[in-house]
């Protein structure tokens, strides 16, 4: 289960994400680390001005109700 804690060595909390990164290979890491950096820079783009002017339209003919 996500954000589940186990307790590791010397009786440490770690967290899932820590126990998946210790038992990833290079390869998987850097895919990982490369699908990380992609998600990231997609929802730092803006909204093209086409859409936004769609989702305007939507908002005004869902109040005109």
């Amino acid at each position: 289960m996500v954000g589940q804690t186990n307790k590791g060595v010397c009786g440490m909390l770690e967290s899932e994400s820590d126990r998946d990164k210790r038992a990833q290979s290079p390869i998987e890491a850097a895919i990982n680390e490369n699908l990380r950096k992609v998600y990231e820079e997609a929802l730092e783009e803006t909204v093209p001005d086409r859409f936004r002017l769609l989702l305007d339209e939507l908002r005004k003919k869902e109040t005109g109700k």
